[in-house]
């Protein structure tokens, strides 16, 4: 039930991304970070007074040890600073399906987990290029938890 809201909200969302204008979209590999292994995601971002607030949406698919892991992270950042380095701070949650091993013997199965964005970021205003790092901490609905980190980049779509 609730991965089905978390589709159709982020469907609704891209919607509404796409048809306003001034704000900024960029496309991103992410390497471990929210979606665990990797993902590919769209981001929206919209400027705020002197910050901005992101919005992001990704997936990834992985045929692991004859099975496939799927994760939808889905997440809300709040971006500080108007140079080009800033940092990150945000919240979202990534549906996952299948198995894999990741924090010591743990399986991981169909299940939702919530996690937390602490990043630096590099995104300056006339250039395509958008590079992120940082700390990434989940918690599952198990309440098994991970300090988990990311790195990613990203290019920006249409204008600038």
């Amino acid at each position: 039930m609730i991965f089905k809201r978390v589709i159709f909200g982020s469907i609704l969302w891209v919607g509404l991304a796409f048809s306003s204008s001034g704000q900024s979209n960029s496309i991103q590999l992410e390497l471990l970070g929210n979606g665990i292994l990797y993902s590919l995601n769209y981001e929206h971002v919209h400027p705020l007074s002197s910050n901005a607030i992101s919005f992001r949406i990704g997936a990834s698919y992985t045929p692991f040890d004859g099975s496939n892991f799927l994760t939808i992270p889905v997440s809300v950042n709040y971006i500080l600073g108007s140079r080009p380095h800033k940092l990150e701070f945000g919240a979202g949650g990534t549906y996952y399906d299948g198995k894999i091993y990741i924090v010591g013997d743990y399986e991981y199965d169909s299940s939702f987990g919530f996690y937390a964005n602490v990043m630096y970021r590099y995104d300056h205003p006339e250039k395509r290029h958008i590079v992120r790092a940082g700390l990434n901490p989940l918690v599952t609905n198990e309440l098994t938890t991970a300090l988990w980190f990311g790195v990613g980049y990203g290019l920006k779509i249409g204008k600038l």
